[in-house]
């Protein structure tokens, strides 16, 4: 994506002194629903980049047993 179609699907929210105070992401465009993903998913992993790893056979139990109490 270009900075000038990044631009072009953002609106900026001012307060009653004109001073900006939010972002709105046109997530309508698939563009900026991607972008907005792909930061939801890196601070993801910064968050868990600490965590320990677990065997995959432990998640897989763990998994499989959280889905079958459904």
């Amino acid at each position: 994506m270009t900075t000038t179609t990044f631009k072009k699907h953002i609106s900026y929210v001012t307060d009653t002194n004109g001073e900006q105070t939010a972002v709105q992401l046109d997530l309508k465009n698939k563009s900026m629903r991607e972008f907005w993903e792909d930061m939801v998913d890196t601070m993801t992993a910064i968050e868990r980049e600490n965590e320990k790893p677990i065997p995959y056979e432990e998640f897989e139990k763990e998994y499989l047993a959280d889905i079958t109490q459904d």
